[in-house]
């Protein structure tokens, strides 16, 4: 479930996956176990079997959203994200004098 977890946070989708584990664990799981383990007496295994559905449930709808999630998108926005930061860092960067350069030059010749 982390593999899926960290590819919708790298395409921006944090918020969607913190809902997500929310939902699983609180609004599912948790209720689930205690229903389980205390009502109905299942005891500590019937605790432990609201984790396995919280679980289950969070992968469900994290591997959900990844397959309506439109890739080429995300890609073209990364894309243009990583020109535009390159373009400032460029920008930011000092100029190297003509001195220095041939230095640099000279350190990496083999000959």
């Amino acid at each position: 479930m982390m593999c899926p977890n960290g590819a919708l946070l790298s395409a921006k989708l944090q918020g969607f996956v913190a809902r997500a584990m929310l939902v699983a664990f609180y609004a599912v799981g948790l209720p689930f176990g205690y229903v389980s383990g205390v009502l109905s007496g299942g005891g500590l295994l019937g605790v432990w079997e609201g984790n396995v559905v919280a679980l289950t449930s969070g992968a469900l709808l994290v591997g959900a959203r990844m397959c309506c999630t439109d890739w080429e998108s995300v890609v073209e926005n990364s894309s243009s994200v990583d020109a535009r930061n390159a373009a400032v860092t460029a920008l930011r960067r000092p100029m190297l004098q003509q001195s220095q350069l041939e230095d640099k030059l000279r350190a990496c010749s083999c000959a």
